[in-house]
């Protein structure tokens, strides 16, 4: 599953991750832990490099699933795909890959996505409806339009006014 590591502005993560970047470290092997003690949120699982410096969070949309793997004994491992940002004053961004996880595999974030995808898919066909009605009454507007200044020129030509 590939992902972005979040909290990456907090501390002096933006000077790991600058160092990082410019020492080319896409590929490199990063770590995902369970932070069990965070007072924030219990399934917390923090991203650490191989000089165990924090370079962020997992999200905590996938962090139950990735706190429920590691339980299983995954091994914790992550790549480093790629860092983006850190020009013109943006902060520098980390996206990662953990091929272990997939959090469909997670009964309760799986189906909780499912019935999210299932959403947005129902909110697509009735948007999708909604602009097919759109585009008829807009044509039948148009039609009517035409209709009515064609019995306007009809009426002045009738009328000797043109």
């Amino acid at each position: 599953m590939r992902t972005k590591i979040v909290g990456v502005s907090h501390g002096d993560r933006q000077e790991i991750l600058r160092r990082m970047m410019e020492d080319g470290c896409e590929g490199e092997w990063v770590y995902l832990v369970h932070e069990e003690d965070n007072e924030y949120d219990k399934n917390a699982v923090i991203v650490i490099n191989e000089d165990r410096e924090i370079l962020g969070y997992l999200k905590r949309d996938y962090a139950l699933a990735a706190v429920n793997r590691l339980r299983e004994g995954a091994d914790g491992h992550a790549v480093i795909l790629n860092f983006s940002g850190g020009d013109n004053g943006r902060h520098i961004g980390c996206n990662i890959d953990i091929p272990w996880l997939h959090v469909e595999d997670d009964d309760e974030l799986g189906d909780n996505i499912r019935e999210v995808r299932r959403s947005n898919e129902e909110i697509e066909r009735m948007l999708k409806k909604q602009e097919d009605r759109q585009d008829r009454e807009d044509s039948a507007r148009g039609f009517a339009a035409l209709i009515f200044i064609g019995f306007l020129i009809w009426i002045l030509f009738k009328f000797k006014c043109i």
